[in-house]
């Protein structure tokens, strides 16, 4: 048994269950997006901390650029700016 309409079809409340339902999904979507913000995925430290692979391949790509400044290849303002573009500042 149910509610049915002039036309022998079930009625769901004037469409205001559909209204209902999108309120519920953004209330849960809302509600994950805010524990993924509050525990978020890790601290702020650890996602600019580097792996090791990722540390060595810094370190040599310093110890190139301090080479190229040593043999003269280039200025000593590329050289800044090239090592600020390799420390991401």
């Amino acid at each position: 048994m149910g509610w049915y309409d002039d036309r022998g079809g079930m009625m769901y409340g004037s469409g205001y269950a559909i209204f209902g339902l999108l309120i519920m999904v953004l209330f849960i979507s809302t509600f994950v997006w805010l524990i993924i913000k509050i525990v978020g995925h890790g601290s702020d430290s650890s996602r600019h901390q580097l792996s090791p692979h990722q540390e060595k391949a810094s370190s040599q790509a310093l110890d190139h650029l301090n080479m190229r400044l040593a043999k003269g290849e280039i200025s000593p303002e590329e050289y800044t700016t090239i090592k600020s573009h390799l420390s991401g500042s």
